[in-house]
């Protein structure tokens, strides 16, 4: 305590001051005013307690007297390297049964946004690899659950992180055919700017479609033949349906009539490959008339005759959605 006489620091307690003797005065009182929590976290501290007050503590906190909401076996498995990756499947689940998934909140939140950003942009290359690193950093988290505490030998980690990379990807390949059977993406193969579908934009179809009731203006996902009469089965893409089964089609001049009745070149443009080429050709009543781009030129009325027509059991999807670009993103208008 500072003598206001002379100044003279004395020691905490004393009434008098060492020095002059001077009778000590306490400070006058000194207002705290403790720095406040931000309004944002205001709403997550009030979640958490919620959580606190309706989850047992076992998950939250590392009390052993608390109660825990998983069996004994469980939380024994949890720290063996190998049932500790498997309970790891659920990204963190190992460590929430351990107590300590503080320690890993990070990376599973690195984890969520890999996988959302890889599903946002599914079927691009970014989409792969985020969905890649996504799996990468699953499996850290796997083995971090038991693995590296386990052993010290970087072989033996880089083997089971090898191990386990194998067996999360062929998980996520299942599981991805599982939740999205029912869908394809593939390319345009075809040039519509009425519908905002130009050549080499990725849609999704589906696949549980009645080959037998598409209409005119439908886009499908089908194996191009090649030319030449080889039929050689290539990569499905995404062509427009023209003329249904018995019309007939008219190419002429670069533009073609169906049943008589001209098609308005917006909705349904002619290939570039064709708008030389003149020829009549009726549909058979098991197959479609497309629009589909092919690359080269030089080709006979006979070719194109026999490329553009595609038979209905080989078309395995109908396209709903444009996905790639993202700034043509929408549903395709039935």
């Amino acid at each position: 305590m500072r003598c206001l006489q002379c100044e003279f620091e004395n020691m905490p307690g004393l009434t008098k001051c060492m020095r002059c003797g001077s009778v000590l005065q306490a400070p006058a009182a000194v207002e705290v005013h403790p720095p406040r929590m931000s309004r944002w976290k205001k709403p997550v501290r009030h979640i958490m307690r919620s959580l606190r007050q309706t989850v047992p503590a076992a998950a939250w906190s590392d009390e052993e007297h608390r109660f825990h909401i998983f069996p004994e076996w469980l939380r024994k498995a949890s720290r063996v390297s190998f049932f500790g990756a498997v309970l790891s499947f659920i990204p963190g689940f190992a460590h929430i049964i351990q107590r300590r998934f503080f320690s890993i909140r990070w990376w599973v939140l690195a984890w969520l946004v890999l996988l959302l950003g890889g599903l946002f942009l599914f079927g691009s290359t970014l989409g792969q690899i985020l969905l890649g690193a996504a799996v990468g950093v699953h499996v850290w988290i796997a083995l971090h659950s038991a693995v590296l505490k386990e052993y010290d030998s970087l072989r033996v980690r880089v083997g089971y992180y090898l191990a386990f990379l194998v067996i999360f990807y062929i998980s996520y390949q299942v599981l991805g055919r599982v939740i999205f059977f029912n869908m394809r993406p593939g390319f345009s193969a075809s040039h519509v700017p009425a519908v905002q579908v130009h050549r080499g934009d990725l849609l999704l179809g589906r696949t549980d479609i009645d080959p037998n009731g598409l209409a005119r203006g439908s886009y499908v996902l089908t194996p191009l033949s090649t030319l030449g009469g080889h039929n050689r089965r290539s990569t499905p893409v995404y062509v427009q349906v023209v003329a249904l089964p018995g019309e007939v089609v008219d190419v002429n001049d670069g533009s073609w009539t169906v049943n008589g009745n001209f098609l308005d070149t917006e909705q349904y443009p002619i290939p570039v490959w064709l708008t030389k080429l003149k020829f009549r050709t009726v549909v058979p009543e098991d197959s479609y008339f497309i629009n589909a781009e092919f690359r080269g030129t030089g080709y006979n009325s006979q070719q194109a005759a026999s490329v553009c027509i595609v038979v209905r059991n080989r078309i395995e999807a109908k396209a709903f959605m444009r996905w790639i670009p993202l700034r043509r993103r929408g549903f395709i208008a039935e």
